[in-house]
């Protein structure tokens, strides 16, 4: 027993076998932690979806044959054959004036001398159609007094429209001359013209300010005179018109013009202006008998 060695004793440690990658002197990286996956959400079942059913296909509908329509033909405008001119004595009278004024006011201040009219105011008024305003402007204030010359859109104004009711204006205001004064027949006459076209215009006269030549501009009537209008209602018609001097034959083509747009005529009373009294028969008459052969 003495003769065995003693073993050294134990190494505290027993020796570990080489780490991978230190046998180079290479250090081990440490690897990251592991980050755990959020569970997987079940997804919901899938719902089948009903068969898609054929639609029956659209059937269109026949459309219905429209026949063209006819191209009616448009009527020209009427064009009254007999025209009258302004008389050359008053060529001027848009401009210079009208050439019988200053004798009328000369008159009208010998009546005030004379005591046999209470002024010059009322003079005009009652005898030539003035207002109060235009005896202020004209004589007091000694304006220059010109005979007034419509422009187009002026004009449309004193336009009438004819028919059972006779209207005036863009408004069709209700037509009456009750109020208005022509110095031939007085009060309750209105004076108008026709212009080739059948357009008929009407107004007050004022002696010196508004004359028939007023409406058309000096330009060609196919008839002109005076015309009584009650509520829309024509109850007399003349010729007379200094201006034109127009005759029967216009007469008879404003006539045909109320005729065509239904004014009625066995109600309307006729004067000539050459003749003593009104014509027999009125409108309605005076219509055959002058029809143009």
């Amino acid at each position: 027993m003495s003769s065995m060695r003693a073993q050294p004793p134990a190494a505290k440690y027993a020796p570990q076998p080489p780490v991978a990658g230190k046998e180079y002197g290479v250090e081990e990286v440490a690897q990251p932690p592991v980050v755990a996956q959020p569970p997987v959400v079940a997804q919901p079942p899938v719902v089948a979806q009903p068969p898609v059913v054929a639609q029956p296909p659209v059937v269109a509908e026949p459309q219905p044959v429209v026949a063209p329509q006819p191209i009616v033909p448009v009527a020209p405008p009427r064009a009254y054959p007999k025209l009258k001119q302004k008389d050359a004595r008053y060529a001027t009278e848009s401009t210079e004036g009208s050439k019988d004024l200053p004798s009328i006011l000369q008159n009208g201040e010998r009546w005030v001398a004379e005591g046999r009219i209470a002024s010059i105011d009322l003079y005009m008024i009652k005898h030539f159609g003035w207002a109060q305003a235009d005896v202020d402007k004209y004589v007091h204030q000694k304006q220059k007094a010109v005979v007034s010359y419509l422009g187009d859109e002026e004009r449309e104004a004193f336009k009438l429209q004819c028919g059972p009711t006779v209207t005036q204006g863009p408004a069709k205001t209700v037509f009456d001359t009750s109020n208005m004064f022509s110095k031939h027949s007085g009060k309750g006459f209105g004076i108008y013209v026709m212009s080739k076209h059948g357009e008929v215009y009407a107004d007050q006269h004022k002696v010196g300010l508004f004359h028939h030549s007023s409406f058309l501009a000096g330009g060609d009537v196919a008839a002109a005179g005076e015309l009584k209008v009650s509520a829309g209602t024509v109850r007399h018609v003349t010729n007379k018109t200094g201006h034109y001097k127009a005759g029967s034959e216009e007469l008879w083509q404003l006539l045909d013009e109320f005729k065509r747009c239904g004014v009625g005529l066995g109600s309307i009373g006729v004067t000539l202006v050459d003749a003593p009294r009104p014509y027999i028969g009125g409108a309605a008459k005076f219509y055959v008998d002058h029809k143009p052969a």
